[in-house]
């Protein structure tokens, strides 16, 4: 229970706090913005791309938790009143990265270093619910805690790989070493909680898997983990006006010389509990306060072992079209693994103002959130250069504490 709530605590603060863009993205955003091939020469391209969402948790709701470090009672009922269905979704990710590719004229080498940081969350309303309010709005209520899964980890990487063009057809890869300097994990298997009238009583069924590595040192000198990744891509220009990419992104495994287990599947009943206290776990959910633990009291099993796991990543494919000189047209279809998150469906309607200036409104579906609206911006000040600035999240910028995501991504690539 304290380490699903801490957990929970955790990833709002990422989400709040901070469309992925890298390696072989460079040829699909000058194919997408200004029909130009960028398939030889030499690139530089960096960027930072911050994205957060959710089916259930307002902008206004995360705002109180990060900069007051409270949510208002009347927030949280605003909130919980407004869940639609039994399951709510969260996540989001900081990342930046810099690339660089050599200019040969068939095959380059490519070489690259950033950092990432992941949450995704799958999360029964009811668990919302518990957590935002806790369970003394739901007394004679049976509150279905699971399934839920959480998930976060950061790590730095560098990436080395190697790039081959053709006049049609380009194709590239890279290896990439990860430093990984947070990892944690919930699965909440089948769990629920029941409050009796009055606080008479409280009953619980709980099958939870907790995993995380250490927290104490800063992000950057910490490597708990180590793991290898493939990333790989292509991009097919089927017609002077139409290309076809996709790309496979951090395919491979975390190895974790020592990480934190804790094993929780047990039904417990309390009597003379605090209804408002249950998610406290402190003296006072008990009428004797003899007890110090939730966690003692249930035989909660830990374990310190080496394991590996699935590093994060996702794959994607697109479609990038053009009607005319001046309009054009831009799917794509997303699937993350090891983030809770839908496949995602973004289809983008670039507008060619200029010969140097393109403005692309956007409709994402799917991922985190069930609907969002984008802008993104694309310019070119002079031929070598090329510089971005999008946001998933359009509508954050207009009502942004009703919406539920912010979305902010800048970059810009330098052709030689």
């Amino acid at each position: 229970m304290r380490i699903t709530r801490n957990l929970l605590t955790l990833c709002v603060a990422l989400t709040a706090s901070c469309s992925v863009f890298a390696q072989g993205e460079w040829l699909w955003n000058n194919q997408a913005y200004f029909q130009n091939d960028s398939s030889s020469g030499g690139l530089l391209w960096m960027h930072f791309d911050y994205h957060m969402g959710s089916s259930s948790l307002t902008n206004s709701l995360l705002n109180e938790a990060i900069f007051q470090a409270e949510i208002t009672p009347e927030t949280a009922r605003e909130t919980t009143d407004s869940f639609d269905g039994d399951v709510g979704r969260a996540g989001g990710y900081a990342e930046g990265e810099i690339w660089y590719r050599s200019g040969g004229q068939n095959w380059s080498w490519i070489a690259g270093a950033g950092f990432r940081e992941l949450f995704g969350a799958r999360l029964e309303n009811d668990l919302f619910r518990l957590y935002l309010r806790g369970n003394a709005p739901y007394a004679d209520e049976t509150l279905a805690l699971g399934p839920s899964q959480l998930y976060y980890s950061s790590h730095q990487f560098m990436g080395l790989g190697l790039e081959r063009a053709s006049e049609k057809f380009t194709w590239g890869f890279t290896l990439n070493l990860l430093k990984v300097s947070r990892y944690q994990s919930v699965d909440l298997n089948e769990s629920d909680l029941f409050t009796a009238p009055f606080g008479e009583f409280v009953e619980s069924n709980v099958d939870l898997t907790y995993e995380t590595t250490g927290s104490n040192e800063a992000k950057l000198s910490a490597w708990y983990g180590t793991g290898v990744t493939l990333n790989t891509y292509f991009q097919w220009n089927a017609s002077e006006r139409t290309a076809f990419y996709g790309k496979v992104k951090d395919l491979g495994f975390l190895q974790f010389e020592g990480l934190n287990t804790s094993v929780l599947d047990t039904a417990y009943r309390f009597e003379g509990a605090d209804v408002g206290n249950i998610l406290q776990l402190d003296d006072s959910l008990f009428e004797d306060g003899s007890l110090d633990s939730l966690e003692a009291l249930l035989g909660l099993r830990t374990t310190n072992e080496s394991q590996t796991k699935m590093a994060p990543g996702y794959f994607m494919i697109g479609l990038s079209t053009s009607f005319s000189e001046k309009v054009g047209l831009n799917l794509e279809l997303r699937q993350w693994w090891r983030a809770a998150a839908l496949p995602q469906l973004r289809v983008g309607l670039p507008l060619r103002l200029s010969e140097r200036f393109t403005v692309e409104p956007s409709l994402r579906l799917g991922g985190w959130n069930t609907a969002n609206s984008g802008l993104s911006l694309a310019y070119e000040p002079f031929d070598r250069l090329l510089l971005v600035l999008r946001s998933e999240q359009f509508e954050n910028l207009l009502v942004s504490d009703n919406s539920s995501g912010q979305s902010l991504m800048v970059g810009g690539m330098l052709r030689f």
